[in-house]
């Protein structure tokens, strides 16, 4: 029982949906229909190459946060797997801020201001 609470905790909703849920999506979405459209404001298409593998690293960490928890029960929740969980976790978080940030840097670029 304990360990149901305590992942209940850590998880109330199943991380790796939370993370493609949100972010995963609103990265391929980014590659799909935003850099194309922005490509033809940047003549070197600036930052976009770096943006792209970005991408690719936060689909890589979230489908290593899917491999941690998928079929995940509370009593398989130890504390070295929230731990290892949360380390992930922290690792997309810190990408996102940082290419938020670059994607801001690019925009700014590409109208020029």
């Amino acid at each position: 029982m304990w360990f149901n609470v305590r992942f209940r905790f850590w998880f109330p909703e199943a991380p790796d949906n939370i993370v493609s849920r949100q972010i995963v999506e609103h990265e391929r979405e980014d590659e799909r229909a935003v850099y194309p459209r922005v490509s033809k404001f940047l003549a070197d298409r600036h930052g976009l190459g770096a943006m792209s593998r970005a991408h690719r690293e936060i689909i890589h960490k979230a489908r290593l946060l899917r491999r941690l928890t998928d079929g995940l029960t509370g009593p398989d929740a130890d504390h070295y797997l929230i731990r290892d969980a949360q380390r992930v976790i922290e690792a997309i978080e810190a990408l996102v801020r940082l290419h938020n940030a670059q994607e801001e840097d690019i925009y700014e670029h590409a109208i020029g201001a």
